[in-house]
């Protein structure tokens, strides 16, 4: 049994509190909640509590000064949707749960975002502590090497390439929330397959086969 809890009104979107939200979920038959549009206000959300044990879905909401303790996030998710004074301890957001959302103003500790999509989690306002998933896994300053699978058109194949980049001093560095490290400007020092060494010109992003690496 599945059941939408949505507002109507763009405008003027329905507020629940900690009893409302529970008396929601009492309904042992329903095993999937979708709540869409809701702004969720001073709830306290604990790992024992029946917030875990059916598969939830958060659309478009706002938790609103809530509070969430040892919540593991495998059948709970989010996207799209606003975390506003909340305060999150020792949660795990991993596994794409989490998914587009805002953190604005939170004190969040002890949580795991590994490969969630968060916007800009630390320009606005939230402070983190203890989060190793959101450290940088790149050098914070200077130049350094790093490694980036490619493709390239070779005898009519398309094959994997190790394209091997120069990241400057000055270039701006993020890993996000995963274990990579992204950079806005790097120079290519080589491009070789993976398996025969073999050595290339250019290459091309695996996601984007419009943007070329090219030597030097």
């Amino acid at each position: 049994m599945m059941k939408l809890i949505e507002s109507t009104d763009k405008n003027n979107p329905t507020t629940i509190d900690t009893n409302n939200l529970y008396n929601l979920l009492r309904d042992k038959d329903c095993k999937v909640y979708t709540f869409n549009n809701i702004i969720f206000k001073n709830c306290k959300i604990f790992q024992e509590d029946s917030f875990q044990r059916q598969r939830l879905y958060f659309e478009n909401c706002k938790f609103l000064r809530c509070t969430f303790v040892d919540l593991k996030f495998y059948d709970i998710y989010l996207s799209n949707s606003i975390f506003d004074f909340c305060s999150i301890i020792n949660c795990d957001f991993s596994q794409n749960s989490f998914y587009s959302c805002k953190l604005v103003n939170c004190a969040i500790t002890r949580t795991d975002f590994t490969d969630a999509e968060i916007h800009n989690p630390k320009s606005t306002g939230s402070i983190f502590s203890k989060c190793p998933s959101l450290l940088l896994k790149c050098p914070e300053e200077g130049s350094f090497i790093g490694y980036k699978k490619g493709l390239h058109l070779s005898h009519g194949n398309l094959i994997f390439v190790i394209i091997k980049l120069q990241i400057p001093a000055e270039a701006k560095r993020s890993s996000a929330t995963s274990l990579k490290c992204r950079c806005n400007k790097a120079k290519v020092l080589s491009i070789e397959s993976i398996h025969n060494k073999e050595q290339f010109t250019t290459a091309v992003s695996k996601y984007d086969n419009s943007f070329v690496y090219t030597v030097g």
